[in-house]
């Protein structure tokens, strides 16, 4: 378990790193990975007896069970979905985790006497039978709204499931749904062991030998698994087979094009290029190109006419107010300001400083 554990925290910090790929994909695995290490590092100091050898390690601050689910599922949103990007209400799902960092780490940095105090009179009696609850709704939740992300793909009409990029992911949420309900069941049969025969599972290392053994093996696979398909690209439908499809349906394919970019936003995904556009849109990427030509306009000079336009929208726009001029570039999809301010100033003959005084003026 203790190698399992090292391995999601190595795997963990090399994804918070990682240049290429999906960097926001690659930044929510890592925070994840590091999340269930750190947990089960916890774990292991109750389980092993450190804990209680070492009262210095009462409540530290390590324990994000109900960091786990939320980081799991805006992974799968950002690596399935293009035009991804956090929005204001999407930090109601962090309320919870954050309330479990403040109190350990509030309580982690206290006195010893403090902390056998907080067991006694909270942590025992009350607030580790509403933190169970609560973790284990979490999880459930953000779980099943996992299973529903990927499974929406798959459901597409006309489109085909990949299975080499997408797979892999259905069987990591089934191997958490398995220690979820493992876990469970034996918090279940302690809880009825403990009222009716003051009988404690936790306490007997034969008894939670299996339970252990199963969070060993899992961390070894998700640690493993994770990193080796963190390189992959966004996990998206595939069009059916249709050889001539673009050939000899240009308006179809026009129109599909203005879809993914007016509609879905894909624009707004920093990594969008032209090969993952032609992908998306069962196309090699020389058949997309020339597409694109046809309407007087390259791949480059498409998009950021769309990441200018919803630039422009956001600067006018209230609930963007706190944002700086280079926060809205990256919130649109640049990510490079040279490149940025260079576009914008193709595209409007200002700077992007000058055309936002400009609006400030024109209000007075």
């Amino acid at each position: 378990m203790g190698g399992g554990i090292v391995l999601c925290l190595i795997s963990g910090l090399v994804l918070l790193f990682r240049k290429d790929g999906l960097r926001l994909a690659n930044l929510l695995l890592g925070a994840l990975l590091l999340s269930y290490g750190l947990t089960l590092t916890n774990s292991l100091l109750n389980l092993t007896g450190l804990a209680s050898k070492y009262n210095f390690l009462y409540f530290l601050p390590i324990s994000y069970s109900l960091s786990i689910g939320p980081f799991l599922y805006f992974y799968l949103k950002a690596r399935t979905t293009p035009s991804f990007s956090f929005r204001k209400q999407d930090l109601v799902h962090f309320i919870l985790p954050l309330w479990e960092f403040g109190l350990y780490m509030y309580v982690g940095f206290q006195s010893v006497e403090y902390k056998s105090m907080f067991w006694r009179e909270v942590m025992a009696p009350y607030y580790q039978h509403l933190e169970g609850v609560m973790y284990f709704l979490s999880r459930f939740l953000y779980i099943l709204l996992s299973f529903r992300i990927l499974f929406a793909y798959k459901k597409k009409a006309n489109y085909t499931w990949d299975e080499f990029e997408a797979k892999w992911l259905i069987r990591f949420l089934y191997v958490l749904a398995f220690l979820i309900t493992i876990t469970l069941i034996y918090d279940v049969a302690d809880l009825i062991l403990l009222n009716t025969y003051d009988f404690n599972i936790y306490n007997h290392g034969w008894l939670i030998f299996p339970i252990i053994l199963c969070y060993a093996i899992a961390s070894f696979w998700i640690a493993l698994h994770a990193y080796t398909h963190s390189h992959q690209e966004l996990i998206i439908p595939t069009p059916a087979p249709k050889p001539s499809q673009a050939s000899t349906q240009p308006a179809a394919s026009r129109k599909e094009l203005y879809r993914l970019i007016e509609e879905e936003k894909v624009y707004l995904n920093p990594e969008l290029d032209l090969g993952l556009l032609a992908k998306m849109m069962g196309m090699h990427k020389n058949q997309l190109s020339a597409l694109i030509n046809e309407e007087g306009q390259n791949f480059n000079s498409l998009i950021n006419h769309y990441r200018i336009e919803a630039f422009k929208a956001r600067i006018n726009n209230p609930q963007y107010a706190h944002m700086s001029l280079l926060g809205l570039a990256f919130e649109v999809g640049f990510n490079s300001k040279a490149t940025f301010h260079r576009v914008f100033k193709q595209e409007t003959g200002q700077t992007p400083s000058q055309y936002s005084k400009s609006l400030v003026s024109n209000h007075i």
